[in-house]
């Protein structure tokens, strides 16, 4: 009776080991890295904290960190192209006043 509840014990947590697997984060030793892989695709990570902005951060960043700088780069952007504008009229005016 032991060895039957201990059989069916392992083999349960063996169960629960081979669910866990499949749906973990694993460390893929070939590619060197996390892999998100399930049953052959790519998964998406959720619920990921923002990660630490920084020069010497190894943090991963999540998609409102992502969207934060694609605002910023989208804004910088049309204030260059503000600034280049003005600069080419200021150029104009310039070389009007000149002649």
């Amino acid at each position: 009776t032991d060895i039957a509840t201990n059989t069916t014990n392992i083999n349960n947590l063996s169960d629960s080991i081979t669910t866990l697997t499949d749906d973990a984060l694993l460390w893929d030793a070939a590619s060197g890295a996390f892999s998100a892989n399930h049953n052959g695709s790519a998964s998406k990570i959720t619920n990921l904290a923002a990660g630490t902005l920084a020069a010497d951060s190894t943090d991963a960043v999540n998609g409102s960190q992502l969207f934060a700088t694609n605002e910023n780069v989208s804004q910088n952007t049309a204030d260059i192209t503000t600034n280049t504008n003005s600069i080419n009229q200021n150029t104009t005016d310039i070389a009007t006043n000149t002649t």
